[in-house]
């Protein structure tokens, strides 16, 4: 009888080995264990390298029917999860490139620059050094910088001033001003620096509006009333009114 084929009397943890745990209950029994892949093959043909392999997490649903779970659930079983890295060491080998870990980007936003240690190094009589740089083949010598990007920055953003509210004298102009991340409207959250941000109103005045003069009538009035002047705000209110008063 294989694992997942035991029944138990009653609610029981059983466990077959540190990989593998069996709970079951008056109507159902669930296994959980480990899974591993084989190795992979050496990172390096000399020299210190590393080995890597797969390992998952298994939850038996029904006999002969079983589903990969989170490694939580195992986890929380108390099983021993397997190493899925391991150093492997092959035969000595002269210098070649090594290199450190890449640095965080240099930009909180937007495209920026990460950096790495790039040395010519390898094993001499049993102690490892670092040699010069043209001990190393120069072909295949690693990038000591790449780019890199982070999320996208926040910029503020503006629609164009609207008409002045008035045609002469002192009125309002506004505009939209709206904050983005990338392509993506923010509404919540302080993402783009309020200190930054630009001006959604100001004033405006197209012209000074033109001082009221007396109404009074002119030797013009004929003249006025008959090219039809009064259309024009001057005539209007200089002398409009007089003009079509009937006289003493």
């Amino acid at each position: 009888m294989t694992a997942h084929q035991i029944a138990y009397p009653s609610c029981q943890r059983v466990y077959i080995s540190l990989k593998t745990l069996i709970i079951t209950t008056p109507h159902c029994c669930f296994l959980f264990r480990w899974e591993t892949s084989g190795w992979s093959a050496c990172s390096r043909t000399c020299g210190e390298g590393v080995q890597y392999r797969t390992v998952r997490c298994w939850k038996m649903l029904s006999p002969g029917l079983d589903s990969s779970v989170y490694d939580s659930l195992c986890l929380s079983h108390d099983l021993h999860k397997p190493a899925s890295r391991k150093v492997c060491h092959g035969q000595s080998c002269g210098p070649q490139w090594e290199v450190s870990e890449w640095s965080e980007c240099n930009a909180t936003c937007g495209r920026g620059v990460r950096q790495r240690q790039v040395v010519c190094a390898g094993l001499e009589g049993g102690v490892f050094k670092e040699f010069p740089d043209s001990s190393c083949d120069q072909s295949n010598k690693p990038q000591n910088s790449s780019s890199c990007f982070q999320r996208p920055c926040s910029k503020w953003f503006t629609t164009s001033w609207s008409q002045c509210s008035k045609t002469c004298g002192r009125g309002v102009q506004v505009r939209e001003v709206k904050c983005y991340q990338g392509e993506e409207l923010v509404t919540r959250g302080q993402s783009c620096d309020s200190a930054l941000k630009p001006e959604a109103k100001q004033s405006c005045e197209i012209q000074s509006c033109p001082t009221e003069a007396p109404d009074k009538p002119t030797a013009n009035c004929a003249l006025v009333l008959k090219v039809k002047l009064c259309s024009h705000w001057y005539y209007r209110k200089a002398c409009c009114q007089s003009c079509k008063a009937p006289r003493p």
